[in-house]
């Protein structure tokens, strides 16, 4: 490269070293410590009444997701949970349908709570969910984009999905992007 041009990002070796020094292991587990309170605490958020309308969560059977779908559910929401069907691990989403629908009852709401399979590692399941979507015919009053995942291993431990793409950046950019698209 010469003068300021930007580096082709695709000529850049996955393992390649930082261009800076990442910060220290202690530092990042306070930094999680300190922010999970914040990232969990719905209570700072106005209500809303969201009676009628239709939210469509991605990743929604743990953590952040779930807790937003508990949270749409308590404001009278209609609900569609896009996850996975997860590994033993992971709190299984007709679970959390059920957990939404109870919230909902409990706030006074009687709403709509489904579970949709969604595979963001696999670009068919994301066309199936999003044509299964416009086939219903219903409006998306909220989409909430928050299927993710941390990381791939780097080196010459690089995950690709069946699609071709390594699958950190399928799962996060490239299937909730195409849902946004379709819906």
């Amino acid at each position: 490269m010469q003068g300021n041009e930007p580096a082709d990002i695709n000529r850049i070796a996955y393992d390649a070293p930082l261009s800076f020094q990442p910060p220290s292991q202690q530092w990042c587990d306070l930094q999680a410590k300190r922010d999970i309170g914040v990232w969990l605490d719905m209570s700072a958020v106005p209500a809303s009444d969201l009676s009628g309308k239709w939210v469509l969560i991605t990743g929604s059977n743990n953590g952040i997701g779930r807790e937003a779908a508990l949270t749409f559910a308590r404001w009278g929401a209609n609900l569609v949970l896009g996850c996975r069907d997860p590994p033993p691990t992971e709190t299984h989403p007709a679970s959390v349908v059920e957990e939404c629908k109870t919230a909902a009852k409990k706030a006074g709401h009687l709403s709509d709570v489904e579970w949709w399979q969604l595979n963001m590692a696999d670009l068919t399941s994301v066309e199936a969910f999003a044509r299964k979507w416009l086939d219903t015919g219903r409006p998306l009053d909220i989409l909430c984009n928050n299927a993710g995942m941390g990381s791939s291993p780097g080196g010459d431990k690089v995950f690709k999905t069946k699609d071709g793409f390594e699958i950190i950046h399928q799962v996060r950019d490239i299937s909730t992007r195409t849902i946004a698209w379709a819906g």
